[in-house]
């Protein structure tokens, strides 16, 4: 099983999709989701639910900014 891995430690390569989990402004867990890590200039975020137009970002469903995340389990072999 996989532990979660601090984003001041190292984040995922860049497009591959694993679970990430944040912290809200009361301090609570936000709900873990799927996102990809995307780098926008200098700014780096996860997204979740996104279109490209060519390799320009066009529109971002949801939007979060993790304290950590892991990859995702393998998929099913059927």
């Amino acid at each position: 099983m996989s532990e979660w891995i601090s984003v001041k430690d190292r984040l995922p390569e860049f497009g591959v999709a694993v679970t990430t989990i944040g912290k809200k402004d009361d301090g609570a867990w936000t709900t873990p989701i799927t996102a990809q890590l995307y780098i926008d200039g200098e700014k780096q975020r996860f997204i979740s639910g996104f279109s490209f137009g060519g390799d320009r970002l066009i529109k971002t469903m949801v939007e979060t900014i993790p304290t950590h995340w892991m990859p995702l389990p393998k998929p099913p072999a059927e």
